[in-house]
């Protein structure tokens, strides 16, 4: 498995942190969003790649769409 680059994020401007354990390391990837995830999510008009950042500590997920 690929190693990934593990560090802290900001999101506009704020340093991000975890909402389930307050850990503050991440590591990031630009994943793609299938047709049933874009549907569950009601998010059919976003395009089909967001950013995820996972918690170091506890795997926690969160994802960002892009801006703009």
């Amino acid at each position: 498995m690929k190693e990934h680059e593990i560090s802290s994020v900001e999101v506009v401007g704020k340093l991000l942190t975890c909402s389930v354990c307050g850990g503050q390391r991440f590591w990031s990837r630009e994943a793609m969003l299938s047709g049933r995830a874009l549907a569950f999510f009601d998010l059919e008009w976003a395009g089909k790649k967001a950013t995820i950042h996972v918690c170091e500590r506890c795997g926690h997920i969160d994802w960002f769409l892009p801006r703009g």
